[in-house]
């Protein structure tokens, strides 16, 4: 039974028996309070077992534990237990150490457990189905009888299928081999195993890729949604935000260790690592210089939270949450960015500018405009600072005045700031400043199917706006909305809910067919696809309820 208590949910279960767990014959042993998994015996009624988290099976009948086994072999926590319709006789556990076991259970009633036969489980890696990782990582199991297949479900947010015809037959000192360590296994998803924070679309090709907590980045193909490979940096470096130059052949990825690594990105793969920068941190000029030097050779370091290319890709801007912002120039071979050979076949050399940028907090969002002559930044206390740039001197200017933007065009996507965003907020929910994590904006215009409203006619009842773009947003609410563009009134949108948590980032694909967005907590990615089709959706449109007690 279910109790809802605000937006809390309680799981109510009936009274049950206690399940006596005590001294058992003339021994005195220390039973375990944490039970992972519960099989019930169906050629014998009432009795079932239990595993433990030491590796130990309990065999139990109704309310009373009859017998501990624990010279199975078995070192760490039982996960599942499995006991098949076709072979009652026989259950099936998978372990936290990574073994797969067969047990035959015919004479539990008599408390005896055979051990008839075991494997480890290794998992193929994404790009290369021919390797395999041990898992220690085994969570769940399911059975399809029709197939003989085995579905598990692991920690590391993979599900593998083990082929029950053939798994065993490698069983023995050989299964150990190279060869054989992947014998009747095949991996049917695979995913991220930690927070996921950032992804990055390639400009022109129908992959994407996505960075994790796991320290890991995987490259994903759009139409088969598969991950094609991955690109692992050390434990203590993260990603935490991905972004890809116009001309795709480069990927910078700004990591947790306050350093930015540029990837060349070459036949669907992450090739080799052409540069890598740090960024500084401030240092209180108010401290002694020995306290000031003390402070600048610390191994302090915090997530890089923005990166943004200019437009002909020789500049590329970046920030992060301790109040810094730096612009990069990037020397190519002859200069010339868009030349495949000059970026695959000869070194990048990236040069930071003499100073850094005053803004006031950390960096939340950049854009250059499309002259790259100007440049925006927006910080975590909702400032927004304008600032001229001087490319040949390497040098910028803050400028106090707003730019008039039917003269000065910005490009890619727009900040998370400003009149032409100014619908994205939604305040009669409840948001606050952090509430919104990434906007993304299309690059192709789309007709209007938005109900017309009387903001959207002019004094004779004429349509004033027929295509527009679409702008897509991530919140810390786990909804993904879509905005025609530019986003005027907060409820002219239209949300998607499938996140179990906040999501993280959004990004559209090239072509803008499809909405790629990541979730945090939930380690989840989402791929969206934008359609033609006419539905009823939006005659059965009802905007979210507000939950702000102060605003009726």
């Amino acid at each position: 039974m279910e109790r809802r208590n605000g937006r809390n949910v309680e799981l109510l279960l009936p009274q049950t028996k206690t399940i006596v767990m005590g001294k058992l014959g003339s021994k005195s042993s220390e039973y375990e309070r944490i039970y992972q998994s519960c099989c019930w015996l169906q050629h014998a009624p009432s009795w079932y077992l239990l595993g433990g988290h030491t590796g130990t099976i309990y065999i139990c009948n109704k309310a009373s534990c009859m017998k501990k086994v624990s010279n199975l072999g078995l070192t760490s926590q039982i996960s599942c237990m499995l006991n098949l319709a076709s072979s009652p006789q026989h259950v099936l556990l998978t372990c936290w150490d990574g073994k797969l076991m067969q047990l035959n259970v015919s004479n539990v009633t008599s408390l005896k457990l055979k051990k008839v036969r075991e494997r480890m489980i290794y998992v193929p890696r994404s790009g290369d189905e021919g390797t395999g990782l041990k898992t220690f990582s085994p969570r769940t199991m399911v059975y399809h009888e029709h197939t003989n297949r085995m579905f598990l479900g692991l920690r590391t947010n993979q599900i593998i299928e083990l082929n029950m015809d053939t798994i065993w037959a490698s069983n023995g000192a050989a299964a150990a081999a190279d060869q054989d360590q992947l014998h009747g296994t095949r991996l049917i998803l695979d995913g991220h195993y930690g927070y996921v924070k950032c992804v990055a679309a390639h400009p022109f090709e129908s992959y994407y890729v996505t960075g994790s907590d796991d320290s890991t980045l995987r490259i994903w193909d759009i139409e088969t949604r598969c991950c094609l490979s991955r690109f692992k940096f050390d434990e203590k470096e993260k990603p935490s935000y991905l972004r890809f130059s116009h001309s795709g052949y480069l990927l910078a990825v700004g990591l947790t260790t306050s350093k930015i690594v540029i990837l060349a990105w070459r036949d669907c793969n992450l090739s080799e690592v052409k540069a890598v920068v740090s960024l500084p941190f401030k240092i209180d000029k108010s401290l002694k210089k020995s306290q000031q030097m003390d402070a600048k050779n610390s191994e302090f370091t915090t997530d890089v939270t923005v990166i943004k290319w200019s437009s002909d890709d020789l500049h590329f801007a970046a920030g992060h949450i301790d109040a810094i912002a730096c612009i990069f120039s990037v020397r190519y071979f002859n200069d010339d960015p868009t030349d495949d050979a000059a970026v695959f076949e000869h070194t990048l050399e990236i040069q930071a500018w003499p100073s850094l940028l005053d803004v006031s907090n950390g960096l939340v969002d950049m854009q250059w405009s499309t002259d790259n002559q100007w440049l925006l930044t927006f910080t975590k206390d909702q400032d927004l600072m304008v600032w001229f740039l001087n490319r040949a001197a390497e040098s910028f200017e803050h400028y106090l005045y707003w730019l008039d933007p039917d003269k000065v065009q910005f490009a890619d996507d727009p900040l998370m700031a400003g009149w032409d965003v100014e619908g994205v907020f939604q305040s009669y929910v409840g948001w606050d400043g952090t509430d919104l994590n990434a906007v993304s904006l299309t690059r192709k215009m789309f007709h209007k199917t938005s109900p017309v409203s009387d903001y959207d006619l002019n004094a004779r009842k004429d349509k004033q706006q027929v295509k527009c773009k679409l702008l897509a947003t991530a919140d810390n609410k786990g909804y993904i909305r879509v905005h025609n563009y530019p986003a005027i009134k907060e409820a002219a949108h239209h949300y998607y809910s499938g996140h179990a948590t906040q999501v993280s980032a959004v990004q559209w694909s090239a072509n803008d067919e499809f909405l790629i967005s990541v979730g945090g907590s939930d380690r989840s990615v989402f791929q969206w696809k934008l359609t033609n089709e006419k539905s009823n959706y939006i005659e059965k449109y009802t905007p979210l309820k507000s939950t702000n007690a102060f605003k009726k």
